[in-house]
């Protein structure tokens, strides 16, 4: 399974509004820039943090580029951990020598950028973007190999239908590794849909790039994507139901919309009482969400996706 499962908007500046954003599993934000947060006078850590407070971590991936030459790996690894401490997965841009001409990104420090990603976050999947197949990545100086050894899952850029032609290839590609597709309906029109339909139905995940509400002539385009989402298997979980993250609610209370019929699960399970359904979710509910996740063999980590949500609703 993907780090990112459903539908995912790729966010480069402008944020969606909440209800915007509600359709989607989430947004992939731009939360850094390389070494640092700011690019061209712009504030990409801030606008992270914003995401954040109106969509709620666990729905705010985190991004950043990686430049050739420039990049130290380590540095860029541990400002986009700072930027976005709770972000249910980072993805690193890698960018080709139209930056820097004649120049790539040495392998050193995509294993530094990884290797310490790793380390701060431990558990949490890191992947990669850039061009969509080993060849056009290569051609560009992009070092594949290296890329795909150190990520936990790939984010191919299919953007334009003489890409979206080479989706075999890609698959190919990632060497049985799991991958968040990214489309561009702006870029590719009606050719986008069979592919990310597809892409959805086999790996459980895409990206859309640029956002449709900035770019509403791509939103039926779009809607074709969501309308295979709502119905795939599990659909009504994962369009209705809200992303949890509670696995810091020793420390901070968590309140949102689906914390009170999260507990009440909990309730009906057995494993919380009925006065602990007050829609703020701290070390009780925490404890009675890891109880469940580990007797029905989900990953115990107090995040509440898909797999969590379904659980709950057939255990009741």
């Amino acid at each position: 399974m993907t780090a990112l499962p459903g539908i995912w908007i790729w966010v480069f500046m402008t944020l969606p509004t909440p209800t915007q954003l509600a359709p989607y599993a989430g947004a992939v934000v731009k939360a850094t820039n390389g070494n640092g947060t700011t690019g061209d006078g712009f504030d990409f850590a801030g606008n992270y943090a914003h995401a954040v407070q109106l969509f709620g971590p666990s729905r705010c991936a985190a991004w950043t580029f990686l430049y050739p030459a420039t990049t130290h790996g380590a540095t860029a690894a541990q400002t986009l951990a700072n930027a976005a401490p709770h972000a249910p997965a980072y993805i690193a841009d890698i960018e080709d020598y139209r930056y820097q001409p004649g120049k790539s990104l040495p392998k050193a420090e995509i294993d530094a950028f990884f290797s310490k990603m790793h380390e701060l976050r431990p558990g949490v999947p890191v992947g990669f973007t850039t061009y969509p197949t080993k060849a056009q990545a290569e051609q560009q100086l992009v070092n594949w190999t290296a890329c795909i050894d150190a990520c936990d899952f790939g984010g191919p850029q299919i953007y334009w239908p003489k890409q979206l032609e080479k989706w075999q290839t890609v698959v190919h590609d990632h060497t049985a590794k799991p991958f968040h597709a990214v489309f561009s309906p702006d870029d590719s029109g009606e050719a986008v849909v069979p592919v990310a339909q597809n892409a959805l139905a086999k790996h459980g995940s895409v990206g859309i790039w640029a956002h449709p509400f900035i770019h509403p002539n791509s939103q039926h385009v779009v809607d074709q994507v969501l309308a295979a989402w709502h119905s795939g298997e599990n659909a009504h979980v994962a369009i209705d139901l809200p992303v949890l993250d509670l696995s810091h609610a020793d420390t901070a209370t968590v309140r949102s919309p689906g914390i009170r019929l999260l507990q009440s699960l909990l309730v009906a399970a057995g494993l919380l009482t009925a006065a602990g359904v007050d829609g703020a979710a701290g070390p009780q509910t925490k404890a009675a969400l890891l109880d469940f996740q580990t007797h029905h063999h989900i990953a115990a980590d107090a995040r509440v996706q898909q797999a969590t949500w379904t659980a709950l609703l057939a255990a009741t």
